[in-house]
């Protein structure tokens, strides 16, 4: 293997890097990058460059992937969904095309990790436990009408309304709020 002029640097980052991994926190090339120049500087290394190339030789000196972290896997149960379809055709029959909605619910995790990481090679790839601070968005069409967004976050008044003195009552989208920030059936029928 070559020498390299940084040695102590990608010593440290290595460490950096094990000690992260092994308490399940995803180490992204820019966090890499970051903490190397910082260290650089630090170490009063002026020549030090934390590039994509010096992140590039680093990974590959190392046997580090970039890869997904697995964590809770859902299989979907083929026969239950082909039931839930043909009972959702007996649901809507009768109403108008008009009538009938498609409703879709997405959460927003913003506080959440990334869920990919670099990992050493052969390394299981597991994260740890995943932020759960969310907002649940929902929107509705039926052919072709637009309704207002529904977004329903976990205050009455989050601290951006009362900071801004903004009223939920005045946005350009519903707002509701329970403790999980979930779709409640009161929600969903109001």
């Amino acid at each position: 293997m070559r020498k390299t002029e940084n040695k102590e640097v990608n010593n440290i980052m290595l460490e950096f890097f094990i000690k992260y991994r092994a308490q399940n926190i995803p180490v992204t090339g820019p966090m890499l990058q970051a903490k190397a120049a910082e260290t650089a500087s630090s170490l009063q290394i002026e020549k030090f460059s934390a590039s994509s190339g010096w992140l590039e030789v680093f990974r590959r000196r190392n046997n580090i992937n970039f890869r997904a972290l697995c964590g809770e896997s859902a299989n979907v149960n083929k026969a239950a969904a082909d039931d839930r379809k043909q009972h959702l055709a007996a649901v809507v029959e009768g109403y108008a095309i008009e009538d009938q909605f498609n409703a879709d619910e997405t959460a927003m995790f913003y506080r959440q990790l990334p869920r990919k990481s670099m990992v050493f090679k052969g390394e299981s790839c597991k994260g740890g436990n995943f932020a759960k601070a969310r907002l649940s968005i929902m929107c509705c069409s039926a052919t072709g009408e637009k309704l207002k967004p529904l977004i329903i976050g976990n205050a009455a008044r989050t601290r951006v309304f009362k900071q801004n003195n903004v009223t939920p009552d005045n946005l350009p989208m519903t707002w509701k709020h329970n403790k999980k920030a979930w779709m409640t059936t009161a929600v969903f029928e109001d």
